[in-house]
């Protein structure tokens, strides 16, 4: 893998997950790993900002966005422009998707990862391990559990609250 990038939300969620797949990948962000946050309604825009700076062999990451209606089929468009440039894409995701649009993705050649009974730092950390045959460590399992607790309203973690 040549260049990572990530797109991600801009909650805690969002930057949980882009911590997790940067420790898993053992990247550090710099000249090899670029973060950028989005919101569903403009990851179209994130995708068209970086598809001149795509090359064969670098990693496309998306965690916690979900498709909108206004924008899927431009972000179809740019998926598609994007693998057939030698680019692997990986999407995270813990949203309610229409079973329709996941098969799409998937004819485009993105892996995609989603799982509702966690938070995206929670499918990255169980998801990205295992496709690369790894566990997770003791950072990640903590992670997970701070982040979806403050996520998904359980408020179980002590740390929660001060996130």
């Amino acid at each position: 893998m040549n260049h990572l990038y990530i797109i991600t939300h801009t909650d805690l969620d969002g930057i949980g997950s882009a911590a997790s797949i940067l420790r898993i990948l053992g990247r550090k962000r710099s000249r090899d790993a670029t973060i950028l946050y989005a919101e569903p309604y403009n990851i179209h825009e994130i995708l068209e900002s970086l598809l001149g700076y795509f090359e064969s062999g670098d990693l496309l990451v998306v965690a916690d966005l979900g498709l909108n209606e206004e924008n899927k089929a431009r972000v179809f468009e740019l998926l598609e422009s994007i693998v057939d440039k030698g680019v692997r894409v990986e999407w995270y995701d813990h949203h309610v998707w229409d079973p329709n649009d996941i098969t799409k993705i998937m004819g485009l050649g993105v892996s995609i990862y989603i799982d509702r009974a966690t938070c995206a730092t929670g499918v990255v950390v169980r998801y990205a391990t295992r496709s690369r045959g790894l566990e997770p460590d003791k950072f990640l399992i903590e992670l997970e559990d701070v982040v979806c607790s403050a996520d998904l309203w359980r408020w179980s973690n002590p740390l929660s609250p001060k996130l």
